[in-house]
């Protein structure tokens, strides 16, 4: 009498090995993912004299600084081109 059979036996591991490196995966991706995006945020702090086009030179040299206050005025949701001193700006990515 044979309780158990084999080939049910393999089956049930190896779904059951499949799952487990599912889910694994998936809860290290969303860790990794996750430290990876805030890792590549860079702010800016603001100072006293600086503008949008003063930060867009300084900041992205070889662009066109235009291009990168749009970037920039998007990302932070700015309402207006004026920047106060102490604000932290959220540079896009280069």
């Amino acid at each position: 009498m044979v309780l158990l059979d084999p080939r049910r036996f393999a089956q049930r591991v190896g779904m059951l090995a499949v799952a487990g490196f599912a889910i694994f995966g998936f809860i290290f991706g969303q860790v990794a993912s996750a430290t990876d995006a805030q890792a590549e945020q860079v702010y800016y702090s603001v100072s006293a004299g600086d503008t949008l086009w003063k930060i867009a030179s300084e900041q992205a040299p070889n662009q066109d600084p235009r291009d990168f206050i749009t970037q920039l005025v998007e990302l932070n949701k700015l309402t207006s081109a004026s920047v106060t001193p102490g604000q932290r700006l959220l540079l896009p990515n280069s």
